[in-house]
């Protein structure tokens, strides 16, 4: 983010998983010797100590982790703004314009836009869960499936809370964020985006009275969103099978603003013919092979 006018919207403050139930903490404890073999920092508190660190944690935490490498986004639109901003100060051009399609050929990608047409080398399709419907045409359909996620926004936050809490036997986040405290959390998988049940969202909310000791005020604001995901719940990077001139970059699940950055770097770099840093193939859109269908007539073309 150097250079774009955006550093300061990325907070290095860490992350607190909280416990409320010692069995549930010590459940846990294979997944944080993983991370701790993968080089992930964390550091055990007690209850006590945890409401020291964040005075909003109420009596029912008994144990916490902390991630001191754990960064978070005050702003995620913000944040996309600046980005832009800098892609078109660097001689980048945005098109705001629904894609109707994509059609291919030896040397080159046709983006059919609504009132238009774009000529391109490559394709990059970031479409998220609507990636699908773009790619089906051209022989392969992603097993994408829509997990359908909710969050609560209390403009103004809470005194005492100034890193995100995991809430571990709870399935929710709480983060201190810009426009205020957000509670996001719960999953519902759907084939593709359904009505809100908005239940699911109030539900964060007694979830969090259990854990912080501030009451919340009223929220300010809510959302339904739909994560993209694919069986293995790794994301489709690289080119499609057959369409060397259509990359996927889509299926990051809950994760999407966390391995955005190494995702473009390793498109950028398939591109260009380099080999990744990352090594691609694990996430190769080929990989789900029963979902694929050639049409050589239209691959010929």
């Amino acid at each position: 983010m150097a250079g774009t006018g955006a550093e300061a919207l990325l907070q290095a403050r860490g992350l607190y998983t909280v416990y409320r139930r010692e069995a549930a903490f010590e459940a846990d404890g294979g997944e944080r010797e993983t991370a701790r073999r993968l080089g992930v920092a964390w550091e055990v508190l007690s209850g006590d100590e945890a409401r020291r660190r964040q005075p909003a944690l109420g009596p029912a935490v008994t144990r916490a982790v902390y991630f001191p490498g754990v960064a978070h986004v005050l702003d995620p639109a913000g944040l996309v703004a600046r980005l832009a901003a800098a892609f078109e100060r660097d001689g980048g051009r945005l098109v705001a314009a629904p894609v109707t399609g994509l059609d291919t050929a030896p040397h080159q990608v046709t983006v059919a836009l609504d009132g238009g047409r774009l000529r391109c080398r490559y394709v990059v399709v970031a479409a998220g869960i609507d990636a699908a419907a773009l790619c089906a045409p051209l022989g392969w359909r992603p097993p994408l499936v829509a997990e359908l996620g909710y969050h609560l926004t209390f403009a103004g936050g809470i005194d005492g809370l100034t890193a995100p809490v995991a809430a571990a036997e709870s399935g929710f986040i709480a983060t201190p964020m810009a426009m205020g405290l957000r509670l996001a959390g719960t999953v519902e998988f759907a084939r593709r985006p359904a009505p809100p049940a908005w239940r699911r969202a109030e539900a964060l909310r007694r979830q969090a009275l259990g854990l912080l000791r501030a009451p919340l005020p009223e929220a300010a604001g809510r959302w339904q969103g739909a994560r993209p995901t694919l069986p293995d719940y790794l994301p489709a990077i690289g080119a499609l099978p057959g369409q060397p001139r259509v990359l996927a970059a889509f299926g990051h699940q809950h994760i999407g603003l966390t391995t955005a950055a190494i995702t473009g770097e390793i498109v950028r770099d398939l591109v260009d013919g380099v080999p990744p840093a990352v090594d691609p193939r694990p996430y190769a859109p080929g990989r789900f092979a029963a979902s694929t269908r050639f049409r050589p007539a239209a691959l010929a073309r």
